[in-house]
């Protein structure tokens, strides 16, 4: 099936042999109908053996789907109305939605609109405490608090993800509709072409603004007028082991064809015979339109098509100083610090009131006996004391000889233990410190 492209920038071809910069059959492949040497200068394509693909500019470009008026490409749905009955437009794509008679049919999070006989966020207030049910979406009252990364909306009086892009990270930028920050659809500053008319990134990144039409004569190319077609005329190749580029009969529109399953583009045709390229992969395309294989839960392909071990498990949570911090995805790991509240210390990955009075699981001595830290690090545990002619030191009994000590009860009456030689030394009942040396054997 054919279909329009557009591109954020000029592509370099690189289907059989990376990206040479002389024109020849190693790059765009004769097919029988046409003749390589034929090719001249200025009927081929730009120096550099580019191929400008164009996009669509009306819904009449894209059989059966919608053309995005933000990145010019065809869509299934700009709209949920698009999308045919049960399903929903979710990020320009329709969706299935979960039918439902009772809430039991939904997924943990979700209630049954029996209305409807869908899956929804919610039907009634209730669902959403402490926020208010509208249009089967929960949404937060301004009155109630806006949490973290939140914003209120004073026109609805709801909290939102944004108001600007200015609220949004980097590479995002706030769709209005939504008040929801979509990443970046381009980069601010380049330029490609939408059929024949140049395009500018918009300054925030949230899609292509189209000129005027090029003049007669004249094509676009890398998103300015040139003289010249872009291509040469009903010629083909190989974009990669599965897309066939068709040059138009006029020679100024490029359009793409996938190839068949088990077939792959050799020459500018799909042929039969692909041989999966997975030696030495353990992940990422096989060259014949399938995948070498899926990562394992909490890794991620990596360039060499490699699985490597996450950073950390996705969902689970955990300290970074008194902060909480929340794994977000196994390649990026965990994300910003939410510090903890004033009067409040991060335990196990939660703010809670109660600090740490020992670290969980470490050992230490207390009174002369070995004590373990709880679990919950809210204080130590004692195992057992130490046998007569030993000292707790360091988490262990250990034997003492003449005159050797580990604290000041292992010591004699009107002695005092020294540490850190440690030995017992003859002192006053009342030590420095305010101790007083307490009997021992």
């Amino acid at each position: 099936m054919n279909r329009l492209l557009v591109v954020a920038m000029i592509v370099c071809i690189s289907a059989l042999a990376g990206c040479p910069s002389s024109r020849g059959p190693g790059l765009w492949q004769s097919d029988g109908a046409i003749d390589v040497s034929d090719i001249v200068p200025g009927d081929f394509m730009p120096p550099g053996d580019v191929v400008i693909p164009a996009g669509c500019q009306s819904d009449a470009d894209c059989p059966g789907g919608h053309c995005n008026p933000n990145t010019f490409t065809c869509v299934e749905c700009l709209s949920s109305q698009d999308c045919p009955e049960g399903e929903a437009c979710s990020k320009w794509e329709c969706v299935p939605l979960i039918q439902c008679d009772e809430d039991g049919d939904c997924v943990e999070g979700l209630v049954c609109d029996e209305d409807k006989g869908v899956c929804v966020e919610c039907v009634e207030d209730q669902d959403c405490e402490p926020g208010v049910c509208e249009d089967n979406q929960c949404k937060l009252p301004c009155d109630l608090g806006c949490p973290d990364g939140m914003l209120c909306d004073d026109l609805t009086g709801f909290c939102v993800d944004c108001l600007s892009d200015v609220d949004c990270e980097d590479a995002f930028w706030c769709y209005l509709p939504e008040n929801e920050c979509y990443e970046d659809l381009c980069v601010p500053g380049e330029a490609i072409c939408i059929g024949d008319k140049p395009a500018d990134c918009a300054e925030n990144g949230s899609g292509w603004i189209p000129k005027d039409a090029c003049p007669d004569g004249q094509t676009c190319m890398y998103g300015a007028c040139v003289d010249g077609p872009v291509c040469k005329a009903g010629s083909k190749l190989c974009k990669d082991e599965a897309t066939v580029l068709l040059c138009a009969d006029d020679g100024y529109t490029v359009t793409e064809q996938d190839c068949p399953a088990g077939t792959h583009c050799f020459n500018g045709e799909c042929i039969g015979g692909c041989v999966a390229k997975c030696e030495g992969k353990d992940c990422g395309p096989d060259g014949c339109g399938g995948s070498c294989g899926a990562c394992p839960e909490w890794t991620w392909c990596g360039p060499d098509f490699t699985c490597i071990p996450g950073i950390c498990e996705p969902g689970t949570v955990g300290c970074q100083g008194n902060a909480v911090v929340k794994c977000i995805d196994p390649e990026i790991g965990w994300g910003d610090p939410q510090p903890c509240p004033d009067g409040t210390f991060c335990v196990d990955g939660q703010c809670a009131e109660q600090p740490w009075v020992c670290v969980p699981g470490s050992v230490d001595c207390m009174n002369g006996a070995i004590a373990i830290c709880n679990e919950d690090g809210s204080g130590w545990g004692v195992v057992e004391p130490c046998p007569p002619g030993t000292i707790c030191q360091a988490g262990a009994c250990v034997p003492f000889g003449p005159g050797s000590c580990g604290e000041a009860f292992n010591c004699m009456a009107q002695v005092q233990c020294e540490v850190p030689e440690p030995v017992c030394m003859e002192y006053c009942l009342q030590t420095p410190d305010g101790q007083f040396p307490e009997l021992a054997y």
